[in-house]
């Protein structure tokens, strides 16, 4: 059994942050837990078991968790934009993609991105449960050494990965 810190990273608005941080204490009620919000950047450490210390040598760098509602339009260019990024940075990653009850064609998106790309996940939800519920849906599968949420709709700049990441690892 290895201990192995986790750390979470997204931008939200303060409602979102109280219901967050609810649904955070319920997901590790009993870990050591730190969060820090500067700018409406909020810095989640925590610390999960994982099976053995070879998870070390295998371990990824990055979860990228993005809930939607409704964002066929922007999908295709969001993760073009990450895998970039991520791959002009060499850094590991995973994409989850929760849909949070679309009726756009945004999960059949979500699914020929999956064939094609084996970094990206998805979670469908029967209806809109919302964001909160969104991201513990992905927080609870999330294999990253650091989680990073974004909005579908292209609002956030996967541009700032690597920036975001240095400030976490660093």
């Amino acid at each position: 059994v290895f201990v192995s810190p986790v750390y979470l990273l997204f931008r939200s608005s303060y409602g979102f942050l109280r219901n967050f941080i609810r649904v955070f204490r319920k997901l590790f009620p009993k870990q050591n837990r730190r969060v820090n919000v500067s700018l409406s950047i909020i810095l989640i450490k925590t610390y999960i078991v994982r099976p053995n210390s070879e998870n070390i040598k295998n371990s990824m760098n990055l979860s990228i968790i993005i809930p939607l509602l409704n964002e066929e339009e922007s999908l295709e260019e969001l993760f073009s934009r990450i895998d970039l990024v991520c791959k002009t940075e060499n850094l590991s990653y995973e994409i989850w993609f929760v849909d949070d009850g679309s009726t756009d064609l945004s999960w059949s998106i979500i699914e020929n991105l999956k064939v094609q790309n084996p970094e990206i996940h998805g979670i469908k939800f029967s209806r809109n449960y919302g964001k909160s519920q969104a991201l513990h849906a992905a927080f609870e599968r999330a294999n990253g050494d650091v989680v990073i949420t974004m909005d579908a709709d292209l609002q956030d700049f996967p541009e700032e990965i690597p920036e975001l990441y240095d400030m976490v690892k660093n």
